[in-house]
């Protein structure tokens, strides 16, 4: 069980104007590993989505440097944690400790990638910075170390939590062609499924009129499930002129297709199995379908959510998506949801949301947190 925390504020940031199917598809060409041309419908129909943020030039698929206007990761978290300082109505000094999790860092090692990030944003030097290098169900863990700074901080700490995603970076005219020369047939599909996001929170601990925003995480790995891979880069396979073709997110997609659903459905179960010992003693009832009000699947794509949300027998209209627009944007995407649905009023406090994650870390990771708005 948590200690008594509470969610100050939350912010989020994509990139405009958003890129469309027929847009990618000119310039990506892929086909099937039936041959066939793959069209904007076919998009639409297996994935749900018809465009996605992308800070990428499409006519020359060129990846503007910062100083001329570029979007990294760093950019997109800075943007989101900005936006969630403001909301909270509290000040970059006020932060105890930065939590980040992102796969997609602007660079590589020793943490680096946080200087740019600490220093737009103002913290303080002896902030608490902890950084989690990790895919779509990145935030379990995250999750987990924000908890653990709050009890750390006493009666009025102050933790940032950001989860950023900048696909664009990665996915530029001078990679494209590694994803295209067919060593992998479904390569392709990372370009035109990931996206451009950043969703953040800043938790307090605390009590505030009895509200508790982080009640209860769990979450497993799974070593011999791959969900997406990155070859290259380690001590086990330095970066050298014979491996750069294996600098690639690829992503299992066949793989993915057939463990989502269950996968969620087993974490799902476990949330209801955990509920009565971790959770009741905190909201003060049991389990009730009716009493949560929204259901934040990773985006994985919109027609796998939707079919997962009907196979838990969950009210539809209660999991929101946005893969749609934004396309798949990682550990960010179920932040992106709540805090647009905080600023909508969808979500207003004291309302009880469910996030479910799954994702690549130690191979497959999966997992849930029960949130109080």
């Amino acid at each position: 069980m948590s200690s008594p925390s509470f969610i100050a504020g939350s912010g989020s940031f994509v990139c405009t104007p958003l890129v469309r199917n027929d847009e990618v598809l000119a310039w990506l060409r892929p086909t099937k590993p039936n041959g066939k041309p793959v069209h904007s419908e076919w998009l639409e129909r297996n994935l749900g989505i018809s465009t996605r943020s992308f800070d990428l030039d499409m006519q020359t698929a060129v990846k503007r440097p910062r100083a001329e206007g570029g979007i990294y990761d760093g950019d997109l978290a800075v943007r989101a944690a900005k936006r969630a300082l403001e909301n909270a109505g509290l000040e970059a000094l006020d932060i105890d400790a930065l939590v980040h999790v992102s796969c997609t860092p602007d660079t590589l090692y020793f943490n680096d990638h946080l200087r740019f990030m600490t220093r737009e944003l103002g913290l303080r030097r002896d902030a608490h910075l902890m950084y989690h290098n990790l895919g779509c169900a990145g935030l379990a863990p995250a999750f987990h170390s924000a908890r653990s700074e709050l009890a750390g901080t006493g009666d009025d700490g102050v933790v940032l939590l950001v989860a950023s995603n900048c696909s664009s970076s990665y996915l530029t005219r001078d990679t494209i062609p590694f994803y295209m020369q067919g060593r992998y047939p479904w390569a392709w599909l990372s370009p035109a499924l990931f996206g451009d996001g950043a969703g953040a929170l800043i938790l307090r601990s605390g009590r505030r009129s009895g509200d508790r925003g982080l009640v209860h995480t769990w979450y497993e790995t799974q070593p011999d499930l791959t969900i997406v891979r990155y070859d290259a880069g380690g001590g086990t396979s330095p970066t050298c002129e014979g491996n750069l073709t294996d600098h690639l997110f690829l992503m299992e997609a066949q793989t993915v297709g057939r463990s989502f659903t269950p996968v969620l459905c087993r974490t799902f179960e476990r949330m209801v199995e955990d509920w009565p010992t971790k959770i009741q003693p905190v909201v003060g009832h049991a389990f009730d379908v009716d009493k949560i009000k929204r259901w934040y699947f990773h985006q994985a794509n919109r027609i796998a959510v939707e079919r997962t949300a009907r196979t838990m027998g969950l009210p539809v209209d209660r999991v929101p998506t946005n893969v749609g627009h934004y396309g798949n944007t990682s550990a960010a995407s179920t932040l992106l949801l709540f805090d647009e649905d905080r600023r909508s009023g969808a979500v207003k406090d004291g309302d009880i949301v469910v996030f479910l994650w799954i994702g690549a870390g130690n191979g497959a990771q999966y997992g849930y947190a029960l949130v109080v708005a």
